[in-house]
């Protein structure tokens, strides 16, 4: 088949899938009857949800706060799903499972994550003998225990949901494997859909066998999969380069985007000033006749959720010597050892300078603990500690700028939310804010499942839940995304994502639907600093994200980071 003829079929297809929404709607609306997400659903997520019904297998890239569970948990019953697993990051999977519980009491939900081996196994012993269910697990899980994951496979599910799919965007790492394990596993009889093991035997109940030959469509493909439904879900489907795309169509359409080279030939090209791949000139073009009846990205404004103001305050912190002698002595230390180490001709990778970036923003936050180590494991000195502050040096001149705000506004009954990469200094800022009489909340790695599912529900605004915090200190890695923190109108940034997408995650925390105030991001700066540097950055990726996904290559991110060191920039 050639690439025009691939071109008319799927021209075709799309016009017939438009035609079937219009024709299903009452019968949509039939199936809808009685059940709770039904109400107080928003015109875009009942279209999206049918959307979802005809395409069966999609990506949902809708803005942050769009409210795209609700589209997920509306299609599983309008598509008839009954074995339902969803793959997310294992601190969203309770967040995840509870929205479904108050939006679809009827399901039956299973959490796999954060479990023990043993418990786990015990667990999906009782989902093997479930006809119906929503099994959740993460995408760490399966690295520590494959056996889960052929378990699961046996179950054969008919629906898999991958939220915050851009964790998938590269298809060598583990995560991408096993989601394309879970989705395109051969565990069907393609003519009685009895369960199988591959296609090298005939089936035990009927006797059919798969006879040799190239597959004509999709419907071929997946035949032989248990698997019917598939749901990739993120904010950000392209974080650095087109390539991130790959990965989520191929287990959305793995006959269309069966191959990663063949993806890059029909679409991209290289960029030889960044080495990296970019759409051709009408890549774009060219791919959105093979995606439009199964891609879904709407912004907040596209489908008519005007949320209140969002305003962006950078603040100014000044590291004054005098005020800050030791957090300023340990700053301009971190900058000269490395200054030292590039005059001596020594060669550092861009691992090494990633290093640096994070040591420098971390002494910016807060020095006290920061240890460098040697990471090169060609240095008879690896792992040896190279630089240390220890704990003496607890001065931080944005912790206090970043106090008085939070001081100022708590004194206006606002509640408030502070993000940052280092959870020592998350930990440090709680007793700070504690000794001035305020309740603080923890949301790091080390917090408890029932205290995060606390937390949660305290800050999210249409629980109406009393107060029992005025803070909360979150971890970006934690809580960046997912997190629904609508009744905290301001967000403070003690150090930013060096990632726009990651970033503009952060912000959209308390900037969703439910919101009805005007909310209000400070981002704390030193100038002349990593800061400034960091910033300039991130302003680069984002240009370069509106330019259809330029990216920065490893070579140059590594020069220009050795030159902004040599030259103090940072």
């Amino acid at each position: 088949m050639t690439l025009a003829d691939l071109r008319e079929q799927v021209a075709e297809h799309v016009a017939e899938e438009n035609d079937l929404r219009q024709r299903l709607e009452s019968q949509f609306r039939m199936a809808a009857s009685g059940k709770k997400w039904l109400e107080g659903i928003f015109p875009h997520q009942w279209q999206g949800a049918c959307f979802g019904t005809v395409a069966e297998r999609w990506l949902l890239c809708d803005e942050p706060g769009a409210g795209k569970t609700r589209q997920a948990v509306a299609w599983w019953d309008l598509s008839g799903a009954q074995k339902i697993i969803v793959m997310c990051e294992a601190n969203l999977a309770s967040q995840f499972a509870g929205e479904v519980m108050d939006l679809a009491d009827h399901r039956t939900i299973v959490n796999l994550t954060r479990r023990s081996q043993q418990e786990r196994h015990a667990l999906i012993a009782k989902v093997l003998r479930l006809d119906e269910a929503v099994v959740f697990v993460n995408y760490e899980m399966f690295r520590r225990d494959e056996k889960a994951l052929g378990k699961l496979i046996l179950w054969q599910a008919d629906t898999i949901v991958i939220d915050e799919a851009h964790n998938l965007k590269n298809v060598r790492t583990s995560n991408f494997k096993h989601a394309q394990r879970l989705v395109l596993s051969d565990n069907s009889c393609a003519n009685c859909g009895a369960l199988v093991y591959g296609l090298s035997k005939p089936c035990g109940v009927c006797g059919w066998k798969k006879e040799p030959g190239d597959a004509q469509s999709l419907d071929d493909v997946i035949a032989t999969k248990s698997v019917k439904r598939v749901l990739c879900m993120t904010g950000t489907p392209m974080l650095n380069t087109p390539l991130d795309l790959f990965s989520l169509l191929h287990l959305v359409d793995p006959f269309t985007f069966r191959s990663l080279t063949r993806f890059k030939n029909n679409y991209l090209i290289i960029n030889y000033a960044t080495k990296k791949h970019e759409f051709k000139s009408n890549g774009v073009e060219n791919l959105k006749p093979y995606i439009e009846d199964r891609y879904l990205g709407r912004t907040l404004e596209d489908v008519g959720i005007h949320l209140p103001k969002q305003r962006i305050h950078i603040e100014r912190v000044e590291l004054d010597p005098e005020k800050y002698p030791l957090q300023h002595r340990t700053v301009q230390q971190i900058s000269n050892f490395y200054q030292i180490r590039l005059s001596t001709g020594e060669t550092m990778t861009l691992m090494h300078l990633i290093s640096v970036i994070l040591r420098k923003r971390q002494a910016n936050v807060w020095p006290g603990g920061i240890e460098i180590r040697d990471t090169d494991k060609d240095s008879p000195t690896y792992g040896e500690v190279l630089f240390s502050v220890g704990k003496e040096v607890r001065e931080s001149a944005k912790m206090d700028a970043c106090m008085e705000r939070i001081l100022e506004l708590h004194k206006q009954g606002k509640r408030q939310i502070v993000f940052s990469q280092f959870r020592m200094a998350l930990e440090e800022f709680k007793s700070r804010l504690e000794a001035k009489g305020l309740r603080v909340a923890l949301f790091v790695g080390t917090t408890p499942d029932k205290e995060r599912e606390e937390i949660r529900t305290n800050f999210y605004g249409a629980k109406g839940e009393k107060a029992k915090w005025d803070v909360v200190l979150v971890h970006y890695r934690t809580g960046g995304s997912g997190l629904n923190l609508t009744a905290a109108p301001v967000t403070h940034i003690l150090d930013e994502e060096w990632n726009a997408g990651k970033r503009d995650q952060a912000y959209a925390r308390n900037h969703r639907m439910g919101q009805t105030e005007e909310t209000d991001v400070y981002v704390y700066r030193i100038p002349n600093t990593v800061d400034t540097w960091m910033s300039n950055l991130i302003d680069k990726k984002e240009r370069m994200m509106k330019r259809l996904g330029q990216a920065m290559s490893k070579e140059r991110m590594l020069r220009e980071i050795r030159e902004a060191i040599e030259k103090g920039e940072m």
